[in-house]
């Protein structure tokens, strides 16, 4: 999940947007099986840190969601 987290932040950070699209040979070339991706971009969603539109045959659309300090404490993500 970390390592996800680290390409799609940075990603956003270059791209200088929240909202990004997956793809399957960007996976290839960040060292990421496509299965590791997609149990990365199912926790990230699952922790609420991305939302995430699949669509079939296409690359995942991947929003970046904000938290709040007191949000990330509250769920494990960082600690104080």
């Amino acid at each position: 999940m970390l390592h996800i987290a680290s390409v799609l932040w940075f990603l956003a950070g270059v791209c200088k947007r929240r909202l990004l699209t997956w793809e399957l040979p960007r996976a290839g070339s960040t060292g990421l099986t496509r299965k590791a991706a997609d149990r990365g971009l199912a926790n990230l969603e699952a922790a609420g840190l991305v939302a995430v539109d699949r669509r079939r045959g296409r690359g995942a659309v991947v929003t970046l969601l904000g938290l709040s300090r007191t949000e990330a404490v509250d769920k494990n993500i960082i600690r104080t």
